[in-house]
């Protein structure tokens, strides 16, 4: 990988900040402009949800389980691959989210953006979801693998 700059430090973390917020406060549309129309969201074993129509569809879907949600991402670990000149991210994040039932629901993991510049403006192409702890919840995602002691 090759080194970046500070600038572009800021925008995938401006992205990733923009993203939480937007989260929070259930803007779906706001979400999507984060993304390529061709996005891949990737947060459970199975098939990963491809495209605008099947990625805006989970968040609403999930949206209408809770009453309020609080998503906190770190900063990013932000690397250029030589190949295509393109910008990757990891970041850790804890989400906390209130639920309908009352059951509170908390994930504590990571993502792992691919980020693509498309007319000047940087969007996320591909986000792998990685959870390390889920409580609240019988949801299966994407596990951390973990070195068995």
């Amino acid at each position: 990988m090759k080194t970046i700059d500070i600038g572009d430090w800021i925008r995938v973390n401006e992205i990733l900040q923009a993203y939480a917020d937007a989260v929070d406060r259930g803007d779906v549309d706001k979400i999507m402009t984060l993304f390529t129309r061709d996005a891949v969201w990737d947060s459970t074993p199975g098939a990963p949800r491809k495209g605008y129509d099947a990625i805006s569809d989970f968040f609403r879907g999930r949206f209408q389980h809770f009453v309020s949600t609080s998503h906190h991402v770190g900063p990013p670990n932000v690397r250029r691959d030589p190949k295509d000149n393109s910008l990757e991210a990891t970041s850790y994040f804890l989400n906390k989210h209130d639920q309908k039932d009352g059951v509170p629901y908390t994930i504590y993991g990571r993502f792992v953006d691919h980020f693509v510049e498309l007319g000047g403006e940087l969007l996320i192409k591909r986000r792998l979801v990685i959870v390390h702890v889920a409580e609240g919840t019988d949801r299966v995602y994407n596990k951390l693998p973990r070195q068995e002691w």
